[in-house]
């Protein structure tokens, strides 16, 4: 048996993954709790950082849906596994939206 046919390889691909393209949203709403406060002489870099991560953070949310629906048609996962992961994307989607209305970007 190959490694990739084993299903509980994939089901820990799936979850890891949805829960490692979170990452960039933490990130980028640390960085808008950041630029919220006022860090005077960190402002440039904080932009800098929190656009470049919530650019990464919605390519990321876009790869989880598609893994998440892919493994939804395919039937490849075990329903707890999809619930787990579509809770990782829900999550992720509510930090992109707080971090960009604490960020001063949707008013």
């Amino acid at each position: 048996m190959k490694i990739a046919e084993r299903p509980d390889t994939h089901r820990a691909i799936l979850f890891w993954a949805t829960v490692v393209f979170a990452i960039p949203a933490l990130i980028t709403y640390g960085c808008a709790v950041g630029l919220r406060d006022g860090a005077d002489l960190l402002l440039p870099g904080l932009w800098f950082v929190y656009s470049a991560s919530r650019i990464v953070a919605t390519m990321g949310v876009l790869l989880s849906v598609g893994l998440v629906g892919a493994s939804l048609i395919q039937h490849s996962v075990t329903g707890k596994v999809l619930f787990l992961a579509g809770l990782s994307v829900a999550g992720t989607i509510f930090l992109l939206w707080y971090s960009a209305s604490i960020g001063g970007i949707v008013r």
